[in-house]
């Protein structure tokens, strides 16, 4: 159930994270119900959770390449605790603080308050 949630959680919140940014580049996931342990043989010790993605039609994020911004979100989450001005470096270097200030993210937030249309903000300013 913990991955169902973490699919579709919501920005800011505890569970949101890179897979959930990742998911959302493709559609909107959304939790739609649960699976009893008893269902399956043998029964797990976990909750399972059926989620439900309806796909974009179209890319609602106009980038040049999904590799390039998947691997900035990746970075961005993979020190969630830290400001992205600092978490971003090993990426970006010098030229953090000015690539977040050209895609109008506060380079003292934090990856978990970052919406995809940020990230692919982000994605673009890093390409100019």
């Amino acid at each position: 159930r913990e991955v169902g949630e973490r699919m579709a959680a919501k920005v800011g919140g505890r569970e949101y994270g890179a897979v959930t940014v990742k998911i959302a580049f493709h559609g909107v996931a959304r939790m739609v119900g649960t699976v009893a342990p008893s269902v399956f043989l043998p029964p797990p010790k976990v909750d399972s959770a059926l989620v439900r993605i309806d796909r974009h039609p179209q890319s609602v994020v106009d980038v040049s390449s999904r590799e390039l911004l998947f691997g900035i979100i990746q970075t961005g989450f993979a020190q969630r605790r830290k400001m992205l001005r600092r978490a971003l470096v090993p990426l970006f270097g010098d030229r953090t603080l000015q690539l977040l200030e050209a895609a109008g993210i506060d380079p003292a937030a934090r990856a978990e308050t970052i919406e995809l249309q940020a990230w692919a903000a982000l994605a673009r300013a890093s390409e100019a």
